[in-house]
């Protein structure tokens, strides 16, 4: 049925057999979806990490929590992720109509909403992690080393929002490079090292601390690279607000 509507005349997309690749636009094709493409394997790579480094420092019982834990990293990560790809396409059209007040804006408010959904995961977690926990096991000393471990892990998620933000922005934006290095930052250049490091001197709970100072690090991060564009990126929305 696609095939029929392209070939038919029905779209005003029409298809050339006689495929001739720009190489200029594939490239920026690559260079904007690479940032979501090494989010997706930084996971992995995270996971493979950290459950090599437990069972070192730790072993079946610490990677089964750390088990349930990425579960519940994942599920707090998904509302943040639906603001951002939602944010995408408004802010490309936005910005591809030279509109610089509305790019301010929209991430702005994105920026104070994904805010606002890590500051609510923040407060779910420390106020009740042992029903989090319950829920996945009936195990007591899994549910209490794993209360302890998701208080280290989530302890500074409110700075979670800014940096996955910041990544779509850049993203939509165009501008490769920064989305790729904001996209690293949280799961691959600060908390991989962080995890080798940290439990030489911590032991165990060296690899759960990883995990926050991991997203300090990006979160600090990715204010120094917005302090430096807050000119081209909010100035027009100021002066329309002034």
């Amino acid at each position: 049925m696609a095939v029929e509507v392209f070939l038919g005349g029905g779209s005003s997309l029409q298809i050339n057999w006689i495929w001739k690749p720009n190489f200029r636009l594939v490239k920026e094709i690559i260079g904007i979806g690479l940032p979501a493409f090494v989010m997706m394997s930084a996971t992995s790579l995270m996971v493979v990490s950290v459950n090599r480094v437990l069972v070192s420092y730790g072993g079946e019982g610490e990677i089964a929590i750390f088990g349930i834990i990425n579960r519940l990293l994942t599920f707090s990560d998904m509302p943040i992720s639906g603001i951002v790809q939602g944010m995408q396409p408004i802010i490309g059209f936005n910005h591809g109509a030279g509109l610089a007040e509305r790019v301010g804006r929209t991430f702005k408010l994105c920026a104070y909403i994904a805010t606002g959904i890590a500051m609510i995961t923040w407060i779910i977690i420390m106020t009740i992690p042992g029903l989090l926990m319950n829920i996945f096991t009936a195990d007591h000393e899994m549910i209490k080393n794993g209360s302890e471990a998701l208080r280290w892990i989530f302890f500074v998620t409110p700075m979670i929002g800014l940096p996955m933000v910041a990544s779509g922005l850049y993203q939509a934006l165009g501008k490769a490079r920064k989305a790729f290095m904001l996209s690293m930052s949280r799961r691959v250049l600060f908390l991989l090292p962080f995890v080798f490091i940290l439990p030489h001197f911590f032991g165990l709970k060296g690899v759960w601390l990883s995990f926050s100072l991991g997203d300090g690090m990006a979160f600090l991060l990715t204010a120094i690279i917005l302090l430096k564009d807050r000119k081209p990126l909010f100035a027009s929305c100021r002066l329309e607000e002034n």
